[in-house]
């Protein structure tokens, strides 16, 4: 599949694509709006609440804190092996935090940026 046709495919804009209809815009005013929400699955954009199971890659390149890729279900984390080319992969199941957990651990994700700007 082309590079193309896989941006579109997660846009929901490819016939037979699973995203069809579903609005993959994400702000955090709409997150504020769900307060359920911890994130957005990486393929097809179903959300993940907090506290519920999902799975990662184990791919280092998939878990940096940057990329934090998530996906709702085995078979959305399979539709993106082709598209990394990943050699061994495989998915691990992992619990979303709580909202207290991630307020937290962005709390110390800004404080920590704040302390690297300083330098």
């Amino acid at each position: 599949m082309a590079f193309g046709s896989a941006r579109l495919r997660r846009q929901g804009q490819v016939s037979g694509s699973p995203c069809r209809g579903i609005d993959l815009s994400v702000t955090l005013a709409s997150m504020e709006a769900h307060p359920s929400l911890w994130k957005r699955c990486s393929t097809c954009k179903k959300e993940i609440a907090f506290t519920s199971v999902h799975w990662v890659c184990n791919v280092s390149t998939c878990n940096r804190t940057r990329t934090a890729l998530a996906f709702c279900s085995v078979a959305c984390w399979d539709a993106h092996v082709p598209m990394l080319r990943h050699r061994e992969a495989w998915a691990e199941e992992r619990r979303a935090p709580t909202r207290a957990e991630w307020e937290r651990q962005q709390r110390a994700a800004e404080a920590k940026e704040r302390r690297r700007s300083r330098r």
